[in-house]
């Protein structure tokens, strides 16, 4: 076990080395994070860290078929974090960053104790995109291979309208991860933290973005739609 001044971080065998790494990535990315969330954890996030998937999949720390990862999105427990080395340090990097964001956004949204997970959970019903998106994004802004699935999505063949909501429904990690980059370069960086906060305190995501842009999310989509369009479409060329 290693403790640092933000996590706690767990590591069996021969992962010694991996853990270490793990830790000094954690306290280097944890500011960035917390700047662009303004959200602060009163209790250390838990790094666990294994060698390999299959390792994880086999843990006895009871939460089974719960390490089946999906979209890439790192998977995390409360304030558990469970990571594993493919050997590529980049990946391990974002994978972290994923948890780490993750951690803070569930804090953010749904609370830290049991009475405020239950409620919020009711009252707070969210689009996938959303959360997905944003936990993405805080691992990766964005990226050429990202850019390259959008384009796929708006010079498909197919005669479906070719819109956010639809994206949404089909992708719904790639949707929220462009909004929130597009949101971060149309309407800054704080425009993220203030959209999650008025989000939970008005429980509605459509009153929280009125609130913060003074546009309803049909508004927000059109201006999406126009922003990838239309700004990146010579990058497309």
């Amino acid at each position: 076990m290693y403790e640092t001044e933000n996590f706690v971080t767990y590591w069996y065998g021969k992962g010694r080395e991996i853990a270490h790494t793990v830790v000094q990535m954690a306290e280097l990315d944890n500011p960035s994070i917390q700047n662009v969330l303004e959200h602060k954890m009163n209790d250390k996030i838990e790094l666990i860290v294994y060698l390999d998937l299959t390792d994880m999949k086999q843990s006895n720390l009871g939460i089974g078929e719960q390490f089946q990862s999906q979209g890439g999105i790192t998977k995390v427990v409360e304030n558990k974090v469970f990571l594993y080395f493919n050997g590529d340090h980049n990946a391990l990097r974002k994978s972290l960053r994923e948890g780490i964001a993750s951690v803070y956004i569930n804090s953010m949204l749904h609370g830290n104790n049991l009475q405020e997970i239950v409620q919020n959970a009711v009252l707070l019903n969210l689009p996938d995109w959303f959360q997905e998106g944003l936990v993405s994004y805080m691992g990766e802004e964005w990226s050429p291979k990202l850019d390259s699935r959008l384009k796929d999505y708006f010079t498909s063949p197919k005669k479906q309208k070719k819109d956010f909501a639809r994206l949404a429904k089909i992708d719904p990690q790639l949707a929220g991860h462009s909004m929130w980059n597009f949101l971060a370069n149309y309407y800054g960086r704080a425009s993220i933290s203030n959209i999650l906060y008025l989000t939970r305190i008005n429980r509605s995501l459509e009153n929280g973005l009125l609130y913060v842009l003074g546009i309803d999310t049909k508004e927000l989509n059109r201006q999406w739609q126009d922003y990838y369009e239309k700004n990146l479409i010579s990058a497309w060329r």
